[in-house]
């Protein structure tokens, strides 16, 4: 076992948590993606008000969506392969396509309940593993199971 996996609590433990937050944002992105390339051709949501009826155009909101879909999947990557160093920058793009969907979900009320909870799952595992993830690997660490404490 190595001293990574010693220093997070067991087999693949430091990887484990960027592993799963990388997972959940690009699914995230690969939902949001897909969906919305379906939606930039037609224009399916409209609006009835006093007996009329008319089409919301929503193909700038798709375009929207598509772009940060994609960047949501290249942050899910680096995530998911261990660039510690730009945790916070896939925080910030997590954020952003969450309040996107958050601004949309009045039009996509289910697409908007699944893809927020997806991004504000993988935020929470990042947060909560910040200083595991960004702790410095390599083999400073061998040969102490704990603070301080030999290996047994």
């Amino acid at each position: 076992m190595a001293a990574d996996d010693e220093q997070a609590g067991g087999p693949g433990g430091r990887r484990r948590p960027a592993l799963l937050a990388g997972g959940l944002v690009g699914l995230a992105g690969t939902l949001d993606v897909l969906t919305y390339l379906s939606l930039r051709s037609t224009e399916p949501f409209v609006d009835v008000t006093d007996g009329r009826v008319s089409v919301l155009h929503t193909t700038g909101w798709s375009r929207l969506h598509v772009g940060l879909g994609l960047l949501v999947v290249l942050t899910a990557l680096v995530i998911a392969t261990g660039r510690t160093r730009l945790v916070s920058v896939g925080l910030g793009v997590v954020a952003v396509a969450a309040t996107v969907d958050v601004l949309f979900m009045p039009y996509d009320p289910w697409h908007g309940l699944v893809a927020v909870g997806l991004h504000a799952s993988a935020a929470v595992i990042l947060v909560r593993n910040w200083r595991v993830l960004l702790a410095p690997a390599g083999p400073s660490g061998a040969g102490v199971s704990g603070p301080g404490r030999p290996d047994r």
